[in-house]
């Protein structure tokens, strides 16, 4: 997990019309950049190599393979 701790990441749907950007905080929570984000990404933590997304009420929607790009700086995210 220490890998992706503070990192800014961004994913989209498929079709790249909706883009979020936000940044793993160490507290597991999710800090939402440029705008409001969901409430159905507020927390987050790692498992099994994946990025896994948590509603306000904890509950599980959402898990990505990330892979960190050292040249850009941010982790890209995907289903």
């Amino acid at each position: 997990m220490a890998v992706v701790v503070g990192r800014y990441c961004v994913f989209s749907h498929k079709n790249k019309q909706y883009s979020r950007y936000f940044r793993l905080s160490p507290d597991g929570q999710i800090q939402d950049i440029g705008g409001e984000g969901h409430d159905n990404e507020r927390y987050w933590d790692v498992e099994n190599h994946q990025i896994r997304l948590f509603s306000k009420d904890k509950q599980l929607t959402a898990t990505f393979t990330c892979c960190y790009e050292e040249e850009i700086g941010r982790a890209s995210c995907r289903e």
